[in-house]
């Protein structure tokens, strides 16, 4: 659910409350978050060596993101299911053993991913408070920003998010891998 196209400012505002007080943070004490807390002083943790970084292997994630919405054998709808329908057909029956293999590691994988996806969602939505002209959106800031109440702010949740997911996709990656799947395709889509 996108709440920004379904609800009003205030219940926005109300489900954003509700999502930083629910969702996971990294650990405030983990070592790791004073290098990010520098590296944001600084102004640059978009670099190798800083921690919480993006997602294993890139995009690797958007084959767990879009696979339920591919049929092999029938055109997708959207560009993103096309592409990996027509990188699915050629290992179309190592592919479904992997699936037949796997359901809950892809079970673990659909959750973590909801999680992820949340976490950004909600960091954009802090972050647009944030750059707030007016004052209700600074208050908002002020409010929600109070119950983040981390080192790193919204961020920990999305690191919290990428701590889950990233083991999750490895461990994908490895029992691909192992049914003769090359996996290095997926980890550029689109």
């Amino acid at each position: 659910m996108n709440p920004s196209e379904t609800l009003s400012p205030e219940q926005q505002f109300q489900h954003f409350m509700g999502q930083a007080r629910t969702l996971p943070k990294v650990d405030p004490a983990d070592p790791r978050v004073a290098v990010y807390r520098a590296a944001q002083d600084r102004g640059n943790v978009w670099y190798e060596g800083v921690p919480f970084g993006g997602t294993y292997k890139n995009n690797f994630y958007r084959l767990f993101t879009f696979y339920k919405e591919v049929d092999i054998d029938h055109p997708a709808d959207t560009i993103t299911a096309m592409s990996l329908s027509i990188m699915l057909k050629p290992i179309r029956e190592k592919w479904q053993t992997f699936l037949d293999q796997n359901p809950e590691l892809l079970e673990q994988t659909d959750a973590a991913l909801k999680r992820m996806f949340e976490a950004e969602e909600l960091e954009r939505y802090i972050d647009g408070l944030k750059h707030s002209n007016d004052k209700s959106g600074q208050k908002k800031f002020r409010e929600i920003n109070q119950v983040v109440d981390h080192p790193i702010g919204a961020h920990a949740y999305w690191a919290a998010a990428r701590e889950e997911i990233n083991p999750l996709l490895e461990k994908a990656d490895k029992a691909m891998q192992v049914l003769g799947i090359d996996t290095t395709p997926f980890y550029s889509m689109k």
